[in-house]
């Protein structure tokens, strides 16, 4: 079991803590990080992947992250940004594939079981039969699920993901969480929806002024009050099927900004 724990984490941009003394863990299954657009979310993870710097103190396992390299945490954590990068003149195949290089030699090009594997990720996602498509040939929706692919093939321990469902349909969305879910590595993914979260999370963080508090699922009560304070409308939690979901009460007590 991994577990990543963080502590007293801040982050300052401009001479702004966007990230103010943030402590947690996340450790099996899918941990959720929800708040508002701005509150730190993005900046959050890129701290935890050594892409900004930092204060206070991560570990994984116990190992402290703080001073290691970004290709060393690349080993560690897998990492899916929200704004990907399209390489020109890259097909399917070959972007995928680059998800193996963190794991290899320094600029050593991956061999013929990263490409077996890369075609194992995508017939999972239904995109084997494209693995040839030039890869800015792609829908939006598309290069968001070439991305878990390639992310799941970085390996690691643990698995970041920042928005990752933007440009996906309903359709998609629950096929990619079905499909990171799979292999079991733990997850830390942020994201807006509080449904969609509440639905697939082990866990649950919320950011606001740069702290977070954590809700496990049994605090129904507690994760509705801070979502309505948060977000400016009531939540209020209905049973859907076998599930008990939060859902918008249609009385907005403010607009939101």
């Amino acid at each position: 079991m991994s577990m990543l724990e963080v502590r007293k984490l801040s982050v300052f941009l401009g001479g702004k803590a966007v990230v103010d003394c943030a402590s947690f863990n996340a450790e099996t299954g899918v941990t959720m990080l929800l708040g508002r657009n701005g509150c730190g979310k993005s900046t959050l993870i890129r701290a935890l992947m050594g892409l900004i710097p930092s204060e206070g103190e991560i570990r994984l396992d116990g190992q402290k992250l703080h001073g290691m390299s970004v290709r060393k945490r690349a080993r560690l954590l897998a990492y899916l940004p929200q704004r990907q990068t399209i390489p020109p003149g890259t097909t399917l195949l070959d972007y995928v594939v680059m998800g193996a290089s963190p794991a290899g030699a320094l600029l050593a090009a991956p061999g013929a079981a990263a490409r077996s594997q890369a075609m194992s990720e995508l017939d999972k996602l239904d995109m084997a039969k494209m693995h040839g498509r030039m890869l800015d040939t792609l829908s939006g929706g598309e290069a968001r699920l070439a991305a878990l692919a390639r992310t799941r093939m970085q390996g690691g321990s643990l698995t970041l993901m920042d928005e990752p469902l933007a440009g996906l349909d309903f359709y998609r969305q629950h096929q990619f969480m079905a499909h990171a879910r799979s292999d079991k590595t733990p997850i830390l993914m942020s994201l807006h929806d509080p449904t969609f979260a509440w639905q697939y999370a082990d866990r649950l963080l919320v950011m606001e002024n740069g702290r977070i508090a954590a809700f496990e699922k049994g605090d129904a009560a507690d994760f509705s009050e801070t979502m309505t304070r948060i977000f400016g409308a009531n939540l209020r939690f209905e049973h859907a099927g076998s599930q008990y979901l939060p859902i918008w009460n249609p009385t907005i007590e403010r607009i939101m900004k």
